[in-house]
C-alpha cells in the first residue's frame, strides 16, 4: 500500500478540460473478505468513476499478477466493466535494461494499448494527459445549443464551464456544439 487514504486532486487536461483524479487504496492478493468489506466504503470512488486508470510498475516482475489482482478486486466491487486505461510506469527502466527484455516483451504483448511513462523523468506525461481526455470524452455526450446574439453571457459561460467543440454564426444566433458538465 503506497496510498492508505484516498486522495482527490483537480487535474487540468488538454483543451481546458478539468477532471478530478482520485488515488485509491491499493489492492492486495488474497485480501481477506472482511477487509474487502472494510475497503468497499473507501473504494466507493471506484464505482462512481467515469474512467479507471490502473498504473503498473513495468519493472516489477509481478506486474501482471498485480494487474489480475486488481481486476479480481474490481470484480468483487462490481466495477470491472468500467472503462480503463492501463499505464505502464518506469517503462524507461524496462526499455534500457537487457535483463528486462522478456518483461518488456510480455507487457508489450499483453498491454498493447497501454500508455508507457516514466513519472520520475516526466516522459510520456503529455501523451497520458491526451489519452485521459480522449477516454473521458468517448462516453461524454455533446450538446447542441443555439445562443441568441444578445446573450454573450451564455457564450462566456459555455467557454468557461464547458468544452466548446465548434460554433457557427447562423441567422438566429450562434450554433454551439459543446461538452457540458
Amino acid at each position: 500500500f503506497a496510498t492508505l487514504d484516498p486522495t482527490a486532486r483537480r487535474l487540468s487536461l488538454p483543451a481546458g478540460m478539468d477532471t478530478v483524479l482520485t488515488d485509491t487504496v491499493g489492492f492486495i492478493r488474497n485480501l481477506p473478505h472482511r477487509l474487502i468489506k472494510a475497503f468497499k466504503a473507501t473504494l466507493e470512488e471506484v464505482r462512481q468513476a467515469d474512467l479507471l486508470v490502473q498504473i503498473l510498475d513495468a519493472a516489477d516482475p509481478e506486474a501482471l499478477v498485480h494487474y489480475h489482482t486488481t481486476m479480481q478486486v474490481l470484480g468483487e466491487l462490481e466495477a470491472s466493466n468500467k472503462p480503463m486505461l492501463v499505464v505502464l510506469n518506469k517503462w524507461d527502466l524496462v526499455e534500457n535494461d537487457p535483463a528486462l527484455a522478456e518483461q518488456q516483451s510480455m507487457l508489450s504483448l499483453r498491454f498493447a494499448d497501454s500508455i508507457r511513462i516514466s513519472a520520475k523523468n516526466s516522459v510520456g506525461m503529455d501523451r497520458l494527459l491526451d489519452c485521459l481526455a480522449a477516454k473521458i470524452n468517448e462516453n461524454r455526450p455533446a450538446h447542441f445549443v443555439l445562443v441568441p446574439y444578445a446573450r454573450g453571457d451564455i457564450m462566456a459561460a459555455l467557454h468557461r464551464g464547458g468544452q466548446v467543440l465548434s460554433q457557427e454564426n447562423v441567422e438566429e444566433g450562434v450554433a454551439v456544439k459543446a461538452f457540458l458538465d
